[in-house]
Parts: C-alpha cells; sequence; structure tokens
C-alpha cells in the first residue's frame, strides 16, 4: 500500500529478528519484526513505513532541493522536535508523512491536528503538491476503466469482467451488436477498489456482441 513514489528507490527490502528500529535509506527498507509487532499494537506501522520509505525514495532529491530549503526557511516551524532537531536529516520524512495525512488521509486525523499542519508547514506543502508525485494506490489516476480480464461461457451466457476501478465509484456495463446502439447489462455497481470483477448472464445474446464498462 506504500504509493510509487516511495517505493521508486527502493532496491532491497531486509527483515530481521530483534526489538530494534526501522529504518530507511541506501535503497533498502530494514525492518525488524519484534517492532513490527510493537508497532502494529501501538496503530503505527503504517506511518512508520511511510517515514522510513521517504528516507530511501524522497532524501535523496529533495532534502537539499533549493526550493525544499526555501519553503524550509519560510516556514520557519517544524511539525516535530524531531524534525527541528535533525532538520537535515528528518525534516522530509515528518513532513512527507503529514502531508499524507491531510491531503489524502484526512477523515484519519483531527480537525485541530489538520489545521495545525496546515498552519506550521504551508510552504512545505505547497512544494509537495508541485511535484506531481505518484502516489498510486492511494490516489487513483482518473482515467477510462481498463480492462484488465475478461471470459465469457458461450454454454452458460456468463459474461465475467474485471477491471481497473476507481475508489467510491459506480459503474454500468453495456453491450452492443454494432458498437453503436447499446443496452444496459446491469448498472449501479459499486467499486470494490483498485479492481472491480463482475458475472452477468446475458440472456438471449446474438451471434456477436461487444461489451463495455461506464464510470456512471
Amino acid at each position: 500500500q506504500l504509493p510509487k513514489v516511495l517505493r521508486k528507490d527502493v532496491k532491497t527490502v531486509s527483515i530481521h529478528k530483534g526489538v530494534n528500529p526501522f529504518g530507511g535509506g541506501n535503497n533498502n527498507l530494514l525492518i525488524h519484526s519484534g517492532q513490527g509487532d510493537d508497532y502494529i499494537t501501538s496503530g503505527i506501522l503504517e506511518e512508520t513505513l511511510v517515514h522510513e520509505a521517504s528516507h530511501t525514495s524522497l532524501d535523496a532529491e529533495h532534502a537539499n532541493a533549493s526550493d525544499w530549503l526555501a519553503a524550509q526557511a519560510a516556514d520557519d516551524e517544524f511539525i516535530t522536535t524531531y524534525a527541528r532537531d535533525n532538520a537535515n536529516r528528518e525534516d522530509i520524512a515528518e513532513s512527507f508523512l503529514v502531508y499524507m495525512a491531510i491531503r489524502h488521509r484526512a477523515d484519519r486525523i483531527s480537525e485541530s491536528l489538520l489545521e495545525t499542519i496546515e498552519t506550521t508547514i504551508p510552504n512545505r506543502i505547497a512544494y509537495f503538491d508541485n511535484q506531481d508525485f505518484d502516489l498510486f494506490p492511494i490516489v487513483i489516476p482518473e482515467k477510462a476503466p481498463e480492462i484488465i480480464a475478461f471470459t465469457y461461457d458461450t454454454s452458460t451466457h456468463e459474461l465475467d469482467l474485471n477491471w481497473v476501478s476507481q475508489l467510491s465509484s459506480t459503474y454500468s456495463v453495456d453491450s452492443s451488436v454494432n458498437l453503436d446502439d447499446w443496452k444496459i447489462l446491469s448498472a449501479g455497481l459499486p467499486s470494490q477498489g483498485i479492481t472491480t470483477q463482475v458475472k452477468i448472464t446475458v440472456e438471449d445474446p446474438p451471434n456477436h456482441i461487444f461489451f463495455r464498462i461506464r464510470e456512471e
């Protein structure tokens, strides 16, 4: 579930026993299984992986970028004391984590925390906004439904469709014999996540038939 931008420089993942901190950098993610259990219990496993993956995939390109340093100076504040005390090493990871929270998981934080983040590091937020990061699958690109699997059983007339879908969208499946006139086979199909799969029985199918998926 890590967004693509945080996986772009990850070449290896090291998993060890023990209760020791996770780590990121050098094209690697370092995981200790005992510490992972503690993070799960504390409810911060996702946050920790975002933080460490930010080290691996963002630090090298952004920590010393002139626009980032300008944003840092303009904010004249840090989102955590850890970022403040380790400005060159930890500010990207600490700031990107809360950026992800306010932009894409605002429902998981309080309104007061969201306001604190927005007022404390507005220039860093604007910097991240301007990077056009690939955040899939956290953010699904807006595009037409893309069929990734398709079967049609001629004996049962059952159509099995699987397509790349948008979160919270609703779809229709249509049929046509000439690609001009379309008939709705099934409507109001809710998205099942980043992919959706349905089975539909086609009544009285003609000798040849076309299908399409529409986002309602």
